[in-house]
């Protein structure tokens, strides 16, 4: 089955360059030398007891992009995640790293190329948090020099303090902190595809929204080709520019921007999984429309309000409804770098979504 980026499975899918404000249709990243696209053409994996796992997958992700993989138990998200670094052998298709067919390269050098997160990190115990991000780099021959200078570099990408965890153990962290230590070690040797596979599920919620906030701030310093396999639809909605909603033996169901899979599911697997309350989801996806913006004199109260909730630009729907339920003033204050930008009702929120519902006309 053939994906390309920003259509569904099947040509119902329909057109995506007519697609509304907010993550509906990505902008081309920009191209880095430390980044390379992927492409899954064909991809297959079955068993000789007969069980599919994968079958015929196609599909690129685009340099520089997140795609996120979502599904049920058995889709095989983690089996294609595995195929691209060679952990598991395919046994049909062909993996390429921009043009470079790597279906049949040498698996160890291939992986020193490829970082890697996973779910219960793998950390070294023995090790210290140092030793630990710096295993690749070392295994590569890099100097001790540029080693501890990219050592330092990461920790405080991902923000922990060297000086302060640098010497600690494994056991000496929390759930958190293990998986920055993880996700610093992937990114260690600079390589051109980063591989995730849950790495934020076992800990608790308040600590995996911080760390999805901080790998979002992270990718867009990076803009690394990164592949993220996730069980939980709004950590896919929150984190990928596209998303591949896969079911059971590996079928691509749809394959496109958030928006788009929340406002136009490609079949009824795809809306049943994304929930009942993907409205409420694509909210979060959608930029607010400058054109939805009202002066402020033609809201009620304006002239009195002495403190109105506000929100920049830069905010979201759901974003600036959240907000505005709590400011009890009927309206929110949208804010732009030079001062005032508007203001947003309900009645402008409800339209705003109507109007950039997928697949209308602009």
């Amino acid at each position: 089955m053939d994906a390309t980026p920003g259509t569904g499975s099947t040509p119902a899918t329909g057109p995506t360059h007519d697609t509304p404000a907010g993550r509906d249709s990505p902008a081309e990243p920009e191209r880095r030398a430390g980044a390379a696209a992927i492409r899954l053409d064909g991809l297959s994996k079955s068993y000789p007891n007969g069980t599919v796992a994968v079958a015929e997958l196609s599909l690129s992700v685009p340099a520089g992009e997140l795609v996120t993989l979502v599904g049920p138990s058995g889709c095989g998200k983690s089996t294609i995640l595995r195929m691209i670094n060679r952990l598991v052998e395919p046994t049909g298709g062909h993996i390429y790293l921009d043009d470079e067919d790597i279906t049949d390269a040498d698996p160890v050098v291939l992986r020193r190329r490829i970082g890697y997160a996973i779910q219960d990190v793998g950390l070294f115990p023995h090790q210290t948090v140092r030793e630990n991000v710096a295993t690749v780099p070392r295994l590569l021959g890099w100097p001790r020099a540029k080693v501890r200078e990219r050592v330092d570099e990461l920790l405080d990408l991902v923000g922990l303090d060297g000086g302060q965890y640098g010497k600690r153990y494994p056991n000496e962290l929390s759930g958190g902190q293990r998986q920055r230590v993880g996700v610093a070690r992937a990114l260690a040797a600079d390589p051109v595809v980063l591989l995730m596979d849950e790495p934020f599920s076992a800990v608790d919620p308040i600590a995996r929204t911080r760390l999805q906030e901080e790998f979002l701030r992270l990718q867009a310093e990076v803009r690394k080709t990164t592949v993220f396999v996730t069980h939980d639809v709004d950590e896919a909605v929150r984190l990928g520019d596209r998303i591949a909603v896969l079911s059971e033996g590996g079928k691509l169901e749809q394959y496109a921007p958030p928006a788009e899979i929340l406002g136009r599911p490609a079949s009824s697997f795809v809306a049943e999984f994304v929930g009942s309350d993907r409205g409420i989801k694509r909210l979060g996806v959608t930029d607010i429309p400058r054109h939805s913006l009202r002066t402020p004199e033609s809201v009620p109260g304006w002239a009195t309000a002495t403190d109105p909730p506000h929100v920049p630009e830069t905010a979201t729907l759901r974003e600036a409804l959240a907000a505005l339920l709590e400011g009890g003033t009927g309206w929110v204050v949208v804010d732009s770098p030079s001062g005032t930008a508007g203001v947003l009702t309900p009645d402008d929120i409800y339209r705003a979504m109507h109007d950039t519902q997928p697949g209308r006309p602009a």
